[in-house]
């Protein structure tokens, strides 16, 4: 199995890759929209698990499991739903055809 290395950079150096102000990024942080380890009085933030996707750079990967998951369960409805549609469109066949009888 693959190491994974994250990339762990300090507020400064996001302002100076990503140009974002360095208030902005630590405002984030006490807003808790990003994470941070704090290493002494310093935070360091995941610049590929959590800076990327806070910049929408890129899609973390629990996000797009996530999204995956509620567009399996969005199918199911759907189907759950046709389903239904066609005993209900059988039962209306039936009853049309009993009134007719009648």
């Amino acid at each position: 199995m693959m190491e994974e290395h994250n990339i762990l950079l300090n507020a400064r150096e996001i302002e100076a890759k990503y140009h974002i102000p360095y208030n902005t990024i630590m405002k984030a942080k006490r807003e808790g929209a990003i994470t941070g380890v704090k290493i002494g009085a310093k935070y360091l933030f995941d610049e590929e698990r959590v800076i990327k996707p806070w910049l929408g750079l890129e899609i973390s990967t629990d996000k797009v499991m996530e999204l995956k998951l509620e567009n399996q369960k969005l199918k199911n409805k759907v189907e759950m739903y046709k389903n239904q549609y066609k005993i209900i469109k059988q039962l209306l066949d039936t009853l049309n055809g009993a009134c007719n009888v009648i």
